[in-house]
């Protein structure tokens, strides 16, 4: 990254001495040396001075140089300024010292351009160059300025002044003050130990800064507040009081491959300042102030290391602020916050090593991050609250002490497109009354939930997305809340795939498989309406359903292989119904309603279950199983036992080993309009009751109905073909 190039900034050149002139070397035993040379000299003539110590108040009248020979000092003979300038001047290799009036100073410049090199000039209560407004340039090249006037130097009008491989020091207010259109430029300088900021710039004065240290100021290192233009490149500001660079007002600065350290705050820029950073380093500011704050302002920065002990990494209050290609870390308080309607973008940018949260999104402010990473903070990942918006594109967050992102009380739309939020110590990502969308994300390792979705008005969408291998729970949706899941895999989690509480809830075209416990828990009165998913392998159920008032709706989904429980179980008051569904290889029953729950099928495939029967009512519970295909269980088909009571209607029930359907003592069920077939006892077992037996087919089993003594069904218009034993049988 490289800074415009010097030529750019239209700076002036040093006055020259084209000669023409003499050449005057002083007579040290004159009154006046270098005044009587100057009166011999004419125009562009060069005056030796050997080395040694001259008393003199010198004015200069003519273009001329005066060059040093040795070590050479000039104080002022009388209490007034050692140097008057009122026309071009060369002055090389002199200590000038002012007379014994702390009032006085070692140069004024009336007019004219001034080249001053390898120069020591001292002072105390004035500046060591008082620089008129009628003066034209000042360069000083390889020189030290010490004053412990209240300001080092003031430049004004439309002078320039260079500040070249010097020293600026020891100024009890600002080192450098520019006011009106004039111009500063320094090179491999310094200016430090100033009472106030190291240099100032008002109005429209402009500033092209190199290879400069600012240090020790008791304010600001720099403090613009100028129209004009500022470029900043290679420099070192550290140690100042407030921040090593303030700007404010409606124009531009640009800063290159600068330090800023050890300072209450970085940079802060407000009141429309629009201020660019490439390629710099800003550390180890103070607890209270930030490394970079914009405030109504515009800041871009790219390539930058923002990093140490600091309350704040970047604030950008009511600002537009762009950062890319940077590295946020080991900061003590917040890495970023966005707040009073801030817009923030974010790209490929790492923030790692967070006491606090990495980043703050507040009060209508909006946030765009994407190809970046957020690890190891303290406490939130990325906290948006207050009406606020993000759009996040492939970035990660990891390793955050409290939850990955908090997202809280925002009504505006906001996007998360292939990001991974993994290895919270708490939640992955919780939502309360927002409702943000979410594609192809991945929510993994968390110490509790993937994602904890709580509250009404809260109705997040998740597409194609992950919720792998957290420790309590893939997701969690309790109080009121009512998201949306399409494509979604809820799989490997140490507790159970997703639980519902109290909420609304869409699973559509989801995986759930393999978790711990159970691939969805409903309770509580939820209501969820499940459609073209699988649920697989789960350790204890596929779907869970507790609780009076939980509502289930199942659609086209396939339900297999729960080989340590059963697909489906129902309790305590809830309501599930099953359309078009495929439920199989479950350890046996593969759905089970008890303790009043009401199942109602229709439509589906439900079999081979592992040991025993397919579907169980009993305990209270209830079911209406329309036009299903029920087969292939090693004892029956439907068990309906213990208070339990069924309507079983249009349905083909087939290949069970015991009976298509038992009913046990205290049942009740109306079974009608079935095909009940190639059962290996019978087709339909009675132990007590009057359960309904009508317009059913009843063929190619051993006993078409066997009814114990205890019961009296109520028989009537079946169609019995092929039963081996007897068609009616009663014990």
């Amino acid at each position: 990254m490289t800074a415009p190039d010097f030529a750019s900034f239209s700076f002036p050149e040093p006055p020259t001495f084209p000669g023409g002139g003499n050449q005057i070397r002083i007579d040290p035993a004159a009154k006046n040396p270098i005044t009587a040379a100057i009166q011999k000299a004419s125009p562009n003539s060069t005056i030796i001075v050997p080395a040694g110590e001259y008393f003199d108040n010198v004015v200069i009248d003519r273009p001329i140089e005066i060059i040093a020979e040795g070590q050479a000092t000039i104080k002022a003979a009388l209490a007034k300024d050692t140097f008057t300038v009122n026309d071009n001047c060369h002055i090389k290799g002199i200590q000038i010292v002012p007379g014994d009036s702390q009032a006085t100073s070692t140069m004024k410049v009336n007019s004219g351009s001034v080249l001053i090199e390898e120069c020591i000039m001292v002072t105390q209560m004035v500046p060591t160059l008082l620089i008129g407004p009628k003066a034209s340039n000042v360069f000083i090249r390889k020189s030290t300025l010490q004053s412990e006037a209240v300001c080092g130097l003031r430049v004004q009008g439309s002078m320039a002044l260079e500040l070249s491989e010097s020293q600026l020091v020891n100024t009890t207010g600002a080192g450098i003050m520019l006011t009106g259109n004039s111009k500063l430029h320094t090179f491999s300088s310094v200016i430090a130990s100033c009472g106030d900021a190291g240099i100032v710039a008002l109005e429209s004065s402009s500033l092209y800064l190199d290879s400069t240290q600012i240090s020790q100021c008791a304010g600001n290192g720099l403090e613009l507040d100028t129209q004009g233009e500022t470029t900043i490149t290679q420099c070192l500001i550290s140690a100042c009081s407030y921040c090593g660079i303030n700007a404010l007002g409606a124009t531009r600065g640009k800063i290159y491959n600068t330090s800023i350290e050890q300072c209450y705050g970085g940079i802060s820029a407000s009141e429309q300042y629009h201020v660019t950073l490439e390629g710099c380093q800003i550390s180890n500011c103070s607890q209270d102030g930030a490394l970079a704050a914009a405030i109504g302002a515009t800041m871009e920065l790219s390539g930058c290391v923002l990093q140490g002990s600091s309350t704040l990494g970047i604030q950008c209050n009511a600002s537009q602020v762009t950062v890319t290609g940077c590295q946020l870390s080991s900061l003590t308080g917040a890495g970023i916050t966005i707040v009073n309607g801030g817009n923030m973008t974010i790209d490929s940018t790492s923030i790692k090593d967070i006491t606090e949260n990495a980043i703050e999104v507040s009060n209508n402010s909006r946030l765009t991050m994407s190809n970046s990473s957020v690890e190891n903070t303290d406490l939130i990942g990325l906290f948006v609250e207050g009406n606020s918006s993000v759009d996040v594109n492939t970035c990660s967050f990891s390793k955050c002490g409290v939850v990955s992102c908090h997202f809280i009380d925002s009504t505006q739309n906001s996007n998360f497109e292939k990001c991974t939020f993994v290895e919270s110590n708490g939640n992955g990502f919780n939502i309360g009354k927002a409702s943000p969308r979410f594609t192809e994300c991945a929510f993994h390792a968390s110490t509790f939930a993937g994602v904890e979705i709580k509250g009404q008005s809260t109705s997040p969408q998740f597409f194609a997305c992950q919720f792998t291998g957290n420790k309590v729970v893939g997701v969690s949706v309790v109080e009121g809340a009512s998201p949306y899941f399409d494509g979604c895999a809820f799989t490997t989690n140490l507790g159970s795939g997703i639980t519902i509480s109290k909420s609304a809830c869409t699973v559509s075209q989801c995986a759930l498989m393999n978790n711990s416990k159970m691939g969805l828990f409903a309770f509580d009165g939820a209501n969820v309406q499940i459609e073209k998913s699988m649920f697989q392998e789960n350790n204890n159920f596929g779907i869970q359903v507790q609780k009076k008032g939980t509502t289930v709706t199942v659609s086209e989904c396939e339900i297999q292989k729960h080989q340590n429980s059963g697909g489906v179980i129902l309790e305590e008051g809830c309501h599930l119904s099953m359309v078009r569904s495929s439920v199989h290889d479950n350890k046996a029953p593969n759905i089970e309603a008890r303790r009043d729950a009401r199942l109602e099928i229709e439509g589906s495939d439900i079999s081979k279950s592992v040991g025993g029967n397919s579907i169980m009512i009993h305990e209270g519970g209830s079911g209406v199983i329309n036009t299903s295909f029920i087969h292939d269980e090693e004892e029956s088909g439907v068990l309906i036992g213990n208070n339990g009571n069924a309507e079983v209607t249009g349905c083909d029930i087939s290949n069970c080993d015991v009976a298509a359907i038992y009913l046990l003592q205290g049942s009740d069920g109306n079974i009608h309009g079935n095909r009940i077939h190639d059962n290996k006892v019978s087709g339909v077992h009675i132990v007590t009751g009057s359960p309904k037996v009508v317009d059913n087919i009843i063929e190619d089993q051993a006993y078409g109905i066997y009814i114990e003594s205890g019961a009296f069904p109520q028989i009537s218009g079946n169609q019995f073909n092929r039963n081996s034993q007897t068609n009616v049988n009663r014990a």
